[in-house]
Protein backbone atom coordinates (compact mmCIF):
# COMPACT_ATOMS: atom_id res chain seq x y z
CA UNK A 1 0.00 0.00 0.00
CA UNK A 2 1.64 3.25 -0.73
CA UNK A 3 0.18 6.06 1.22
CA UNK A 4 0.91 10.09 0.17
CA UNK A 5 1.77 12.06 3.37
CA UNK A 6 1.69 16.02 2.65
CA UNK A 7 5.23 17.44 3.27
CA UNK A 8 3.83 19.52 5.76
CA UNK A 9 2.62 16.42 8.42
CA UNK A 10 5.85 16.12 10.13
CA UNK A 11 6.60 19.44 10.92
CA UNK A 12 3.37 19.33 11.98
CA UNK A 13 3.38 16.80 14.28
CA UNK A 14 7.06 17.95 15.44
CA UNK A 15 4.79 21.18 16.38
CA UNK A 16 2.77 19.92 18.03
CA UNK A 17 5.53 17.94 20.44
CA UNK A 18 7.75 21.52 20.78
CA UNK A 19 4.07 22.91 22.09
CA UNK A 20 3.73 19.67 24.74
CA UNK A 21 7.55 20.14 26.14
CA UNK A 22 7.12 24.68 25.92
CA UNK A 23 3.49 24.14 27.90
CA UNK A 24 5.86 22.42 30.89
CA UNK A 25 6.39 24.81 33.19
CA UNK A 26 10.23 23.89 34.00
CA UNK A 27 11.14 23.51 30.32
CA UNK A 28 14.76 23.42 29.32
CA UNK A 29 16.51 24.44 26.26
CA UNK A 30 19.87 22.63 25.68
CA UNK A 31 22.11 23.76 22.62
CA UNK A 32 19.41 22.26 19.65
CA UNK A 33 16.76 20.87 21.91
CA UNK A 34 14.03 21.27 24.23
CA UNK A 35 13.77 19.12 27.34
CA UNK A 36 10.81 18.64 29.36
CA UNK A 37 11.21 16.32 32.74
CA UNK A 38 8.46 15.44 34.85
CA UNK A 39 9.21 16.06 38.44
CA UNK A 40 6.50 13.09 39.81
CA UNK A 41 8.04 10.53 37.40
CA UNK A 42 10.66 9.16 36.10
CA UNK A 43 7.99 7.39 33.18
CA UNK A 44 10.25 7.28 29.50
CA UNK A 45 7.20 8.87 27.85
CA UNK A 46 6.65 11.97 30.34
CA UNK A 47 10.66 12.69 29.89
CA UNK A 48 12.21 13.17 27.20
CA UNK A 49 13.83 15.70 24.55
CA UNK A 50 13.33 16.90 21.25
CA UNK A 51 15.46 17.66 18.70
CA UNK A 52 14.85 21.86 17.38
CA UNK A 53 14.51 22.12 12.84
CA UNK A 54 17.52 21.83 11.15
CA UNK A 55 18.83 20.41 14.58
CA UNK A 56 22.57 19.31 13.73
CA UNK A 57 24.15 19.14 17.57
CA UNK A 58 27.44 18.81 18.55
CA UNK A 59 28.94 16.18 20.64
CA UNK A 60 29.30 18.64 23.32
CA UNK A 61 25.64 19.58 23.56
CA UNK A 62 24.61 16.19 23.43
CA UNK A 63 26.81 15.10 26.43
CA UNK A 64 25.33 18.39 28.13
CA UNK A 65 22.06 16.87 26.69
CA UNK A 66 22.81 13.36 28.60
CA UNK A 67 24.45 15.87 32.20
CA UNK A 68 20.81 17.18 32.24
CA UNK A 69 19.11 14.36 32.44
CA UNK A 70 21.53 12.52 34.57
CA UNK A 71 21.23 15.41 36.92
CA UNK A 72 17.68 14.46 37.38
CA UNK A 73 18.02 10.98 37.40
CA UNK A 74 16.25 10.26 34.08
CA UNK A 75 16.91 8.50 31.31
CA UNK A 76 18.41 10.04 28.18
CA UNK A 77 15.88 9.53 25.81
CA UNK A 78 14.34 11.56 22.75
CA UNK A 79 11.39 11.78 20.56
CA UNK A 80 12.15 12.52 17.04
CA UNK A 81 10.45 13.43 13.60
CA UNK A 82 13.71 12.82 11.68
CA UNK A 83 12.25 14.75 8.61
CA UNK A 84 12.15 18.23 10.59
CA UNK A 85 15.84 17.30 11.73
CA UNK A 86 17.50 14.92 9.78
CA UNK A 87 20.88 15.66 10.92
CA UNK A 88 20.35 15.02 14.61
CA UNK A 89 19.85 10.80 14.70
CA UNK A 90 23.23 10.88 12.94
CA UNK A 91 24.77 13.12 15.46
CA UNK A 92 22.88 11.42 18.28
CA UNK A 93 24.09 7.32 17.17
CA UNK A 94 27.30 9.04 16.92
CA UNK A 95 27.37 9.95 20.63
CA UNK A 96 25.93 6.37 21.43
CA UNK A 97 22.39 6.67 21.22
CA UNK A 98 20.53 3.83 19.60
CA UNK A 99 17.18 3.60 17.91
CA UNK A 100 14.35 2.38 20.20
CA UNK A 101 11.26 2.13 17.82
CA UNK A 102 10.84 3.91 14.48
CA UNK A 103 6.83 4.23 13.90
CA UNK A 104 5.29 5.05 11.15
CA UNK A 105 3.53 8.59 10.99
CA UNK A 106 -0.23 8.15 10.05
CA UNK A 107 -2.11 11.09 8.80
CA UNK A 108 -5.58 11.87 6.91
CA UNK A 109 -6.58 14.95 5.29
CA UNK A 110 -9.54 16.89 6.60
CA UNK A 111 -13.02 14.90 5.91
CA UNK A 112 -11.26 11.81 4.43
CA UNK A 113 -12.12 10.15 7.76
CA UNK A 114 -14.29 6.63 7.56
CA UNK A 115 -17.25 6.99 9.70
CA UNK A 116 -17.21 3.45 11.86
CA UNK A 117 -20.42 2.57 13.95
CA UNK A 118 -20.21 2.65 18.35
CA UNK A 119 -20.90 -0.30 19.38
CA UNK A 120 -24.04 -0.32 21.90
CA UNK A 121 -23.11 0.71 25.40
CA UNK A 122 -19.81 2.58 24.58
CA UNK A 123 -19.95 6.41 25.07
CA UNK A 124 -16.95 8.23 23.94
CA UNK A 125 -16.23 11.91 25.32
CA UNK A 126 -14.26 14.39 26.47
CA UNK A 127 -13.91 14.45 29.96
CA UNK A 128 -12.90 17.52 32.22
CA UNK A 129 -13.81 16.28 35.58
CA UNK A 130 -11.25 16.27 37.46
CA UNK A 131 -12.32 12.65 38.98
CA UNK A 132 -12.94 11.36 36.04
CA UNK A 133 -9.49 12.50 34.83
CA UNK A 134 -7.70 11.10 37.92
CA UNK A 135 -9.83 7.84 37.20
CA UNK A 136 -8.32 8.12 33.53
CA UNK A 137 -4.54 8.33 34.79
CA UNK A 138 -4.85 6.00 36.50
CA UNK A 139 -6.30 3.27 34.09
CA UNK A 140 -3.03 4.87 32.24
CA UNK A 141 -0.60 4.18 34.98
CA UNK A 142 -1.80 0.68 35.37
CA UNK A 143 -1.66 0.00 31.62
CA UNK A 144 1.27 1.31 31.14
CA UNK A 145 3.22 -0.44 34.30
CA UNK A 146 3.88 3.00 35.69
CA UNK A 147 4.74 2.61 39.76
CA UNK A 148 4.00 5.79 40.78
CA UNK A 149 -0.02 6.48 41.98
CA UNK A 150 -1.96 8.72 40.14
CA UNK A 151 -2.45 12.45 41.82
CA UNK A 152 -2.99 15.95 41.12
CA UNK A 153 0.10 16.78 39.25
CA UNK A 154 -1.16 14.34 36.80
CA UNK A 155 -4.65 16.31 36.85
CA UNK A 156 -3.03 19.62 35.81
CA UNK A 157 -1.10 17.41 33.07
CA UNK A 158 -4.21 16.49 31.49
CA UNK A 159 -6.13 19.72 31.73
CA UNK A 160 -3.06 21.33 30.18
Amino acid sequence: MFVSIDPAVPALVAGYMRADITRRPDHLRVGPFLVGLNPHTASLGHNYAIPLAGATPTQAEIAELVSVFERHHRTPRLECVTGVAPRAEAALIAAGFTVDQRLAMLACSPGSGIERPVPEGIVASAIHDAGDLLDAVTVQNEAYGEAASAGSHDVERLQA
